[in-house]
């Protein structure tokens, strides 16, 4: 393959519109979802790969919260909050896929291990990625619940940079010409 490669570099895509980077922790483009012991959420996260991008590495995260204790959102948070819950990512692109669960307690980005998410995304005919999360709590499964706010892709990829042809010289052509002549010359003389 001819071309160099850039430096590493990250770029992240958000479920909901209007995220970037810039302001993915403050950004307040929706009310959190409140998510209950029965319910799940459905996310879809539209992503584009450059043609010039060697991805390197993929995550997903999820922005949640525990008993919807989200300042700015809502009645005040409780004086005591229940234990924390679990999320779980149980459907990617329509399959069920098998993620750890994470548990969840402050408001924040939680990133969850999913196997072979870079070939998913690398193979994957489709964009946007979707999927399905939803609330555990083994010790009482009726009171589950977290509130949802939003899901990001985060890949890792390396720029390849073409590199232009390198010209060949006139003199070398002139040359590679001699060489045949002398060579047509020599078998000349040698018959």
């Amino acid at each position: 393959m001819l071309g160099g490669v850039a430096s590493a570099s990250t770029v992240s895509f958000f479920a909901n519109p209007g995220t970037t980077t810039a302001n993915e922790n403050t950004h307040l483009f929706d009310t959190p979802t409140y998510v209950g012991s029965t319910g799940q959420k459905f996310f879809s996260i539209a992503y584009a790969i450059q043609s010039n991008w060697n991805v390197t590495s993929a995550k997903l995260a999820l922005k949640l919260t525990d008993d919807q204790c989200i300042a700015g959102h809502g009645s005040a948070c409780p004086e005591t909050l229940d234990a924390p819950e679990q999320a779980k990512v149980f459907s990617l692109e329509g399959y069920l896929v098998s993620v750890p669960t994470v548990e969840i307690d402050s408001y924040g980005w939680y990133e969850f291990n999913v196997p072979d998410l870079l070939s998913l995304i690398l193979t994957s005919t489709t964009s946007p990625l979707t999927g399905a999360v939803r609330p555990i709590n083994n010790a009482r499964p009726s009171t589950a619940d977290f509130s949802y706010k939003n899901a990001k892709l985060v890949l890792t990829y390396d720029e390849v940079v073409p590199t232009p042809p390198v010209p060949v010289p006139a003199a070398l052509w002139l040359f590679g010409s001699a060489l045949v002549g002398m060579s047509a010359v020599s078998r000349k003389k040698a018959r």
